[in-house]
């Protein structure tokens, strides 16, 4: 497959990405499809694409080889499906006889779930059917999809958070589930810092570090011991690494810096950047101090803002903020004083709703 098209404008972690597909290295899968081999990593599969997660942990679980053989792909072209796997590694994507190849794409991302193709494809194809019924006689040749980059580095963040020790991950998904309690990553390399072992992938990092021991309960994963390099470092890196996410990374290391001082202008933060686990972590920690914070203007203001920011909101409908804190509150109890504790927080929450004037 010819990747050059998308190199002048991809960021360097979708070259990376659109260079492994291309070369295979360090492939643990191989699909064959018309007499072709696509190479590819089943790490990056799953993390982007639910349907080859699926996949991969039943019919395909212990398959290095896999000859493609379903009617829709039989149809579809070798560069139909080399683009429709460049949508997985990477947001950038050149189709080439866009009219065909695009609606080729469209089935095959049906068949393979990849949501964010299928929207990217009807999108585009719409403005190129808006751009051609004004400007009769034009031919559009070749067709530029840039989906939102969140949905790649999203996926690839979900890489990254099931690569650190349990202990030190954050959590992943919609709350209150974790996503990488159940998923598959598919580790082949390990590192080891500060006698915590994160557990990688060489296609993802062979550019930063090179192999060393091997780990005793996964004698096929082997591992790089780190020195001088802390593990709170090291997990920074690893997402930079992985999904080239700053805005995560962020997030991460403001959640770390949470006070009573600040909460709240950390909560507001993470809201204007959809920052959902550090929104979360804030508003655990609202929790935790509430009867001190009901007594400061700034959060009985905050409450006034989120409950004036819900579209259409009736007298007595709830207000996500006062929500989040009541679930915190409530969640876990299970002591007599800790109930004890609760029911006091919660009072004293209802206490200040009653007296700013709201219902909730």
């Amino acid at each position: 497959m010819d990747a050059s098209d998308l190199f002048s404008s991809c960021r360097k972690g979708d070259v990376a990405r659109v260079r492994l597909l291309e070369q295979g290295s360090y492939s643990d899968v191989t699909f064959m499809v018309h007499g072709e081999m696509f190479r590819t990593h089943r790490c990056i599969l799953s993390a982007r694409c639910e349907y080859f997660a699926h996949m991969l942990e039943t019919k395909w679980r212990d398959k290095t080889a896999i000859a493609l053989k379903h009617p829709l792909v039989g149809a579809v072209s070798h560069d139909t499906l080399s683009k429709t796997l460049s949508s997985v590694y990477s947001i950038c994507n050149c189709l080439r006889k866009p009219r065909k190849v695009a609606a080729d794409c469209k089935r095959l991302a049906k068949q393979c779930k990849i949501s964010e193709l299928i929207e990217e494809l009807e999108v585009k194809c719409k403005q190129v059917q808006e751009f051609v019924s004004n400007k009769p006689g034009t031919c559009v040749k070749v067709l530029t999809l840039d989906p939102h980059d969140w949905q790649l580095q999203d996926g690839m963040a979900l890489l990254a958070d099931s690569a650190l020790p349990a202990d030190l991950r954050v959590g992943y998904g919609q709350l209150p589930f974790d996503l990488t309690d159940s998923f598959p990553s598919y580790p082949d390399v390990c590192f080891r810092v500060d006698g915590y072992d994160f557990l990688c992938h060489k296609a993802l990092v062979e550019d930063h570090f090179s192999e060393g021991e091997t780990l005793p309960s996964l004698p096929e994963v082997p591992v790089i011991t780190l020195h001088d390099v802390s593990h709170e470092l090291f997990t920074k890196i690893l997402y930079y690494i992985y999904s080239d996410n700053t805005q995560r990374l962020c997030g991460r290391t403001l959640a770390a810096l949470l006070s009573e001082e600040n909460v709240l202008h950390m909560w507001k933060t993470a809201k204007l950047f959809s920052l959902s686990r550090l929104e979360d972590q804030c508003t655990e920690y609202m929790a935790r101090i509430i009867e001190r914070l009901v007594e400061k203007p700034e959060f009985a203001e905050l409450i006034r803002e989120d409950a004036e920011s819900v579209a259409a909101r009736q007298e007595t409908d709830s207000i996500p903020l006062v929500d989040d804190i009541r679930y915190h509150i409530s969640g876990n109890v299970q002591t007599y004083s800790a109930i004890e504790e609760a029911n006091q927080k919660l009072h004293a929450l209802e206490f200040l709703l009653s007296y700013i004037g709201l219902d909730c």
